[in-house]
């Protein structure tokens, strides 16, 4: 019964967090459950595009937010942004990979 609860909180977490675009604040929040929440000041994005990868290499000044091992919009920086991890470790990064339903209309 645990193993179900936990499933469907995953799940639902994934479901009501997803990436926002706030022009208002002028952010890019990439999100994924409790584990990613990164915002990117639209200013410091050099390029967008929209890219299908199923493999993916941990690199420094990289973060891949995959879902489904996949990822399908790949963010270039200007300059790094901060990432925070779940356990609070900081690291820089440059290029930010993630999945979006999406992706044609978020590109």
């Amino acid at each position: 019964v645990y193993t179900v609860i936990i499933v469907v909180a995953l799940h639902a977490a994934n479901v009501v967090r997803p990436h926002v675009l706030d022009p208002d604040s002028g952010a890019l929040r990439i999100r994924r459950a409790v584990h990613v929440d990164l915002r990117i000041p639209l200013e410091r994005i050099a390029s967008v595009r929209r890219e299908l990868r199923m493999s993916h290499e941990r690199a420094d000044g990289e973060l891949n937010v995959e879902v489904g091992s996949q990822t399908t919009v790949t963010l270039e920086l200007t300059e790094p942004v901060t990432h925070v991890t779940f356990f609070g470790r900081r690291r820089d990064v440059r290029v930010v990979r993630f999945h979006s339903d999406e992706s044609d209309a978020l590109v």
